[in-house]
């Protein structure tokens, strides 16, 4: 099913939220992908939720905040992502290096050591 990209927030930004929220709003203007979400831990600890487009193609619903989805269902999409992410499409690239930091997680994380 083919749908027209929907912006939740085109609001100009600026510094690294402005990035975030720029990267995901040109990542569904594209047509690529109908909606994208991004949650980021800043330095302060605290995590901001950004998002764009629409979360459901039926009602075109907003993307929820809190939504979940898979990274890529077939090796065509996760091909397609990694390109982009790796490709510069995707984060600037101070913000590509700074995700690329191995960070050692708490203790039950499913990130970390157990």
């Amino acid at each position: 099913m083919a749908a027209a990209p929907v912006i939740a927030d085109a609001t100009p930004r600026t510094g690294p939220a402005g990035s975030v929220q720029t990267s995901l709003n040109d990542l569904v203007r594209t047509g690529d992908f109908p909606g994208a979400l991004a949650a980021v831990r800043g330095r302060d600890g605290r995590v901001r939720d950004y998002t764009a487009g629409a979360g459901d193609l039926e009602t075109r619903e907003k993307v929820p905040v809190n939504g979940r989805v898979r990274i890529g269902s077939t090796p065509r999409d996760v091909n397609r992502f990694l390109g982009g992410l790796l490709g510069g499409k995707l984060l600037t690239p101070p913000m590509l290096e700074q995700m690329k930091q191995t960070v050692e997680g708490l203790r039950g994380d499913a990130a970390g050591p157990a």
